[in-house]
């Protein structure tokens, strides 16, 4: 096993983050309140959902497609790392 020191080093630029929510938008969509009609509606802003509501739209450009996500899109599984990349083979 390597010294700890060397570990450290290696893994000093690095960051644990998930790199796709990078490009995501940032800003918060205000709290949907009231009655709303769709043609479609999507419960889940993972991979899933997104893809779901994308091709929806895709298909059918006039149709209301309503995307409903409880925290933030990508919050769940779809945003958390399922592996790692790191440039160090020392750990």
């Amino acid at each position: 096993q390597p010294d700890e020191a060397v570990v450290r080093r290696a893994l000093a630029p690095t960051r644990q983050a998930v790199f796709w929510t990078e490009d995501a938008p940032g800003d918060p969509y205000p709290r949907l309140t009231g009655d709303h009609s769709c043609d479609l509606a999507v419960v889940g802003g993972g991979y899933t959902g997104l893809w779901t509501a994308l091709l929806a739209k895709r298909e059918d450009p006039s149709a209301r497609v309503v995307l409903l996500e409880g925290r933030r899109v990508g919050w769940a599984a779809s945003g958390r790392n399922g592996g790692f990349c790191e440039a160090s083979l020392t750990h």
